[in-house]
């Protein structure tokens, strides 16, 4: 699409019409939210030199038929304000894979590309970051090498943690970015894109909504009056990263729908957080009727 529109406009760059594309997204989503330029640069970087937006967005469909088919059960009825709260939640909730919020455009570049290599797998989790970038990443390209790790290391990332702990660094950037960079959007479409991680929270100082134990009477209770709604925060809260990892598993590890639910069953019972938490185990669920293909819907082809 952007390969198109660069014919179409010659006079144009490249990174003109991402932020114009990046732009449109967001404004069709909740018109009226003033974007600050270094908030927007960062997800133009992130379009330009990874999938990572088209990640975002794909969790966004996902979100949506999710809520939709909650509708449908008439397990929960949410408002046209609280769907596009959650989907401008989504799309932005992977800014912390750009870096930290005070790295400058060449580290948030290194620190996008380490993201996005295909080159690096899950059985790379305990590698530590300098010997994935040397001997994975830029395998004989010793140049290569050495700038991205001196971007990393210049934007305050530890080349000596492993690539696991790198990984989930992303959570702690992006809480730091959203706050910092965000405030045109409310404070519960912060929260859900900042929380999408299982057992991330309290560390953020933001709030503790999330941690709140939703349990099985509490929950079965809602449904037999009709009144699921009454929990509508904690509801998208729970759904962003029940999605979010359903992702993960289908998109990025190739799991089977069968598998992606059983995987995320398994990570939801070791959870610290939400072992017990019905609410979360009734989403994933849902989610398990309603198989992969009516998941990812036909919302997924516009992506």
């Amino acid at each position: 699409m952007v390969t198109e529109e660069l014919k179409e406009n010659p006079e144009k760059s490249l990174e003109e019409i991402t932020r114009e594309k990046v732009l449109v997204g967001l404004n069709m989503i909740k018109p009226g939210i003033e974007w600050k330029k270094e908030f927007i640069d960062r997800l133009i970087l992130l379009e330009l030199n990874s999938k990572i937006n088209r990640d975002s967005r794909m969790v966004e469909a996902g979100l949506v038929s999710v809520l939709n088919e909650m509708a449908l059960r008439r397990l929960g009825k949410i408002t046209d304000e609280h769907l596009s709260e959650t989907r401008v939640a989504a799309r932005i909730h992977d800014v912390g894979k750009s870096g930290p919020p005070e790295a400058d455009k060449e580290q948030q570049l290194a620190v996008t590309q380490l993201f996005a290599t295909e080159k690096l797998k899950r059985e790379h989790k305990d590698i530590k970051v300098e010997k994935a970038v040397r001997e994975i990443v830029f395998k004989g390209n010793e140049y290569g090498a050495n700038l991205m790790l001196a971007r990393l290391m210049t934007c305050g990332v530890d080349i000596s943690m492993p690539m696991q702990s790198f990984w989930e660094s992303h959570a702690r950037w992006g809480a730091e970015i959203i706050k910092k960079d965000c405030g045109g959007l409310s404070e519960n479409t912060k929260l859900i894109a900042i929380l999408h991680h299982v057992d991330k929270g309290p560390e953020f100082n933001f709030s503790d909504t999330l941690i709140e134990e939703i349990d099985e009477e509490v929950l079965q209770g809602a449904l037999t009056i009709g009144q699921l709604e009454d929990y509508v925060d904690a509801f998208r809260q729970r759904a962003i990263i029940a999605v979010d990892q359903y992702d993960a598993y289908i998109h990025r590890s190739g799991m089977t729908h069968e598998l992606a639910i059983a995987t995320l069953k398994k990570k939801i019972e070791g959870s610290k957080t939400f072992s017990k938490d019905a609410l979360l185990r009734f989403i994933i669920q849902v989610m398990e009727d309603m198989g992969k293909e009516k998941i990812f819907d036909d919302m997924v082809k516009q992506l």
